[in-house]
């Protein structure tokens, strides 16, 4: 949205500073400062994702216009408010979250071209010791053999593409004048893009430049250095993780529909390494264009000349650059993109609810990957396919689980680790949890005996529930139900256990909670506390007076009981003393289980939540 109303290029953009903007101690929303401009955003998903921007003047509370800060004082005030009375996303909005936070949007919304402007910000040769990794000439040190076009051709473009830059694999050839071995492990490699001059030559773009010399097989000579198409295209696929559909269309084929072919290359974000050749001296050329403009039918042509030579717009008939003129045999290659799509995501349902959902990643062809999954799901079929499939192990339960898509280079080390979270039948089992209040409103967060409560069943995800059903202990009065909440007597229950059943966004009537609720101080002498919880390995467990009247005997033994979730007996620790004991949890299920403790005289019950 920024770059589309402002005269910059996505790839000038840099946000260069955060600001959180605090109500009542909570961040409700942050100003973002671009290099060229800002951006406030929502730090909740109720309201608008974007609530302004400005292409023209960095934010803060020095410069901003008196109407202005009234303004944003008002968003203040509005997102306190949606906050404290719980108000519900609306369905619009939704969809603009969604939009933003999906990987197409950085695909093509962040990076969509406008006419007159440009893809490719770096302005690099192949001599003026940007060679200086390059090949010595036969005449010995210092002088090098020139770069390349191809090669400053190529760099350029990875330039762009940055860090959906794949290098992987090895090259080794030996070139034939000057005689010498030249070899790079492209796999050992990491490239640090953001320390790369974007005009000068330094070290980390002249390192780039030699090594896409190696990966297209460049022929270094004392006089100019050379490349074929398919040794480019072969370099780009095979060290640089590249997709395979990058091809070479020439000119001459193409007369009719020649602009149309370029013009949807740069539409789609993808500069393009472009040729041609002069008649008169035989040479020939490859550069980068990445920019059109149609009012004047001309093209932006990054020459990969050293500085002053220009880097300017051209029309296709007259690709005269001093003293040369490309205007012959005009070729381009199209769709050269990465196969890393930026986004580390796995593509793919956030819900597994029919009996075959398959999951997908977009990786290098030199790399493979091997798959795997949590709880709740079978797996169909390929575990070492960029696509691989699932179902639920049972369809009477929603549940949290995950697929998880591991990714090794062409050593066979990892070099990428992605997961998606799932919902399996339903919500994940992090976004539903119980809000305990009073019969008058209060919130609380233990029950006692002989008492009315209201309890509600929030659901946090993007799976939706209705048609409610609740089971609660046979101890308590069940006053009355509606949709996501129940009113409850306790009668002289302690506390229990609550299910719920409902149909889900996957249209299936399943469990999607169950949780315990446990008695806490109502007037006896002993609390229990876990720390940490939940937990994942280890917990303590903690039995502390409610009162500084009340004394903790050391010797007086007690006794520890850990219930699963179908109130079966787990563990079982007599004759403990000391206020505190250690329970592992290494090996248990990921789920609730409630821990009671007998004291002298009373029963302390607490629920401990277990995750992996």
């Amino acid at each position: 949205m920024f770059s589309a109303n402002s005269k910059f290029s996505p790839i000038d953009l840099r946000i260069e500073e955060t600001i959180p903007v605090y109500n009542k101690g909570e961040i409700v929303f942050y100003i973002l400062n671009f290099n060229k401009g800002h951006i406030v955003v929502s730090n909740d998903d109720v309201v608008e994702p974007v609530l302004g921007y400005g292409v023209d003047l960095k934010l803060n509370s020095d410069n901003a216009p008196p109407g202005l800060l009234f303004l944003l004082d008002e968003y203040k005030k509005e997102i306190s408010f949606i906050r404290k009375e719980k108000i519900k996303q609306h369905k619009t909005i939704k969809d603009k979250w969604d939009n933003y936070s999906s990987k197409d949007f950085y695909s093509t919304s962040l990076k969509s071209y406008t006419q007159g402007d440009y893809l490719v910000n770096t302005l690099w040769g192949a001599n003026g010791t940007y060679n200086r990794d390059c090949p010595y000439k036969t005449t010995g040190s210092p002088d090098r053999c020139p770069a390349g076009c191809g090669a400053v051709a190529v760099a350029q473009v990875l330039h762009y593409w940055n860090d959906r830059v794949f290098p992987d694999g090895s090259k080794s050839y030996t070139n034939y004048s000057p005689n010498v071995n030249l070899s790079v492990d492209f796999w050992d490699e990491d490239y640090d893009w953001e320390a790369m001059g974007l005009d000068d030559a330094d070290d980390e773009n002249a390192k780039l430049i030699y090594h896409c010399g190696v990966a297209i097989n460049s022929n270094y000579s004392d006089g100019q250095t050379t490349s074929t198409s398919s040794n480019i295209m072969n370099g780009l696929v095979n060290y640089f993780g590249f997709n395979s559909n990058i091809n070479e269309k020439n000119k001459s084929a193409y007369t009719a529909t020649w602009d149309n072919l370029l013009r949807a290359e740069i539409d789609n974000e993808r500069p393009i390494l472009y040729g041609g050749c002069d008649l008169d001296s035989g040479t020939c050329h490859l550069w980068v264009v990445d920019g059109y403009r149609t009012y004047d039918n001309m093209y932006r042509c990054n020459w990969g000349y050293d500085l002053p030579n220009p880097n300017t717009w051209y029309t296709l008939t007259n690709l005269a650059i001093y003293p040369y003129n490309f205007s012959s045999y005009q070729s381009a290659f199209f769709n050269i993109e990465p196969m890393l799509d930026g986004s580390g995501e796995i593509s793919g349902e956030a819900y597994v609810c029919s009996p075959n959902e398959t999951y997908s990643v977009s990786i290098p062809t030199s790399t493979s990957v091997t798959w795997s999954k949590g709880s709740c799901l079978y797996q169909i079929g390929g575990s070492t396919s960029t696509t691989y499939t699932v179902y639920p192990t049972s369809t009477s339960a929603s549940c949290s689980s995950w697929v998880r898509a591991t990714i090794k280079n062409s050593q066979g080390q990892t070099c990428m680790t992605w997961t998606k979270d799932l919902g399996v039948n339903g919500p994940r089992y992090e976004d539903v949890e119980f809000d305990l209040y009073t019969s008058g409103g209060s919130p609380v967060s233990y029950m006692c005996p002989n008492t009315y409560y209201h309890i509600y069943l929030n659901n946090d995800g993007g799976c939706s529930l209705s048609d409610y059903s609740w089971s609660i202990p046979a101890a308590w009065d069940s006053m009355y139900q509606y949709q996501n909440m129940i009113s409850v007597y306790t009668n002289n229950s302690l506390g229990g256990m609550i299910e719920v059943y409902a149909t889900t966004c996957c249209q299936a009537d399943t469990k999607v909670i169950i949780d315990y609720f446990g008695s806490g101080y109502c007037g006896g002498y002993y609390s229990m506390s876990f720390s940490p919880n939940p937990t994942t390995s280890e917990t303590s467990v903690l039995i502390e007076p409610t009162s500084e009247e009340t004394k903790f005997d050391e010797n007086e033994e007690w006794e520890l009981e850990v219930y699963n979730s179908s109130q079966l007996l787990k563990e079982k620790r007599t004759k403990l003393k000391g206020k505190e004991t250690k329970i592992q949890t290494v090996g248990w299920k990921e789920g609730i289980y409630i821990v009671r403790i007998k004291y002298k005289d009373e029963i302390l019950q607490g629920k401990l939540v277990v995750k992996k």
